[in-house]
């Protein structure tokens, strides 16, 4: 279900692509229990929310309560960023960030490695039901086509900021900041 041209790539896509970043900033964005999700209001504003993300399947998954206003943003447009906790004070391992859309999945059996990696972690009690079931997902369920990459880290050694980014077709790009 890639589509480089405009829709993004699968999380197995990008970890073909560029194993070593795709690697580093897994580690990252899942090196705490909850990521920074930003996505547009109706107005066009940004609005940021507080997420919890699984890697499962060879993609990258986002839940959310059905009817919320995450939702909602999602839905209408479903363009976002996804910032992961920034818990290394010093930034040696990196801040990671990636964006895209993020494809909403209706049924619990497009969304059984998602649910059956919530349930493996302590996840909802209802996710356990929804894949026994294999019928309607109880909760709204997202997986990500990824048009962007970066991870960010201070080279201490060198006194710089250092950027790797990532494009669809383009490779690793490193950027150098003194």
């Amino acid at each position: 279900m890639d589509d480089p041209g405009g829709g993004g790539y699968s999380w197995r896509r990008v970890e073909t692509e560029v194993p070593d970043l795709a690697a580093r900033v897994q580690a990252r964005l899942t090196a705490g229990r909850h990521c920074v999700l930003a996505t547009l209001a109706p107005d066009g504003a940004p609005r940021v929310w507080g997420t919890e993300i699984r890697f499962a399947g060879g993609e990258l998954w986002i839940g959310a309560m059905p009817g919320s206003a995450k939702v909602r943003d999602l839905d209408r447009d479903p363009r976002f960023a996804l910032h992961g906790p920034p818990l290394d004070e010093e930034m040696t391992a990196g801040d990671a960030k990636v964006r895209g859309r993020l494809e909403r999945v209706f049924t619990a059996e497009e969304a059984r490695p998602f649910l059956a990696e919530l349930v493996a972690t302590g996840g909802p009690p209802d996710a356990g039901t929804a894949l026994g079931t294999g019928g309607a997902l109880p909760f709204a369920a997202y997986r990500a086509r990824l048009v962007g990459m970066a991870l960010t880290r201070v080279d201490h050694e060198a006194g710089e900021l250092v950027v790797e980014h990532w494009r669809p077709g383009a490779g690793v790009g490193v950027s150098r900041v003194r």
